[in-house]
């Protein structure tokens, strides 16, 4: 289950049996090369719409693309127990 926050940390839930933990991720300064057509890929959509949604910088698509762009490239920030 994934929680966003209003800044550009993402928190992530881990369940299993014993216990929950949340990882908080932020996003890298730089994402690697080929990065737009790895999240259209995976959210089913034209590398230029990704190019296009971000930049306008709003909408639906744009947070779907930024959604996934922290799920996968996100770096740990910190890590909690629940």
């Amino acid at each position: 289950m994934i929680i966003h926050t209003a800044t550009k940390v993402v928190n992530i839930l881990e369940t299993n049996t014993m216990n929950t933990k949340i990882i908080h991720l932020e996003m890298p300064q730089v994402l690697p090369h080929g990065w737009k057509q790895d999240v259209a890929t995976t959210l089913g959509i034209h590398p230029n719409t990704v190019t296009n949604a971000l930049k306008e910088g709003k909408g639906d698509t744009y947070d779907r693309i930024m959604k996934c762009a922290k799920e996968r490239y996100g770096k740990p920030v910190t890590s909690e127990a629940v």
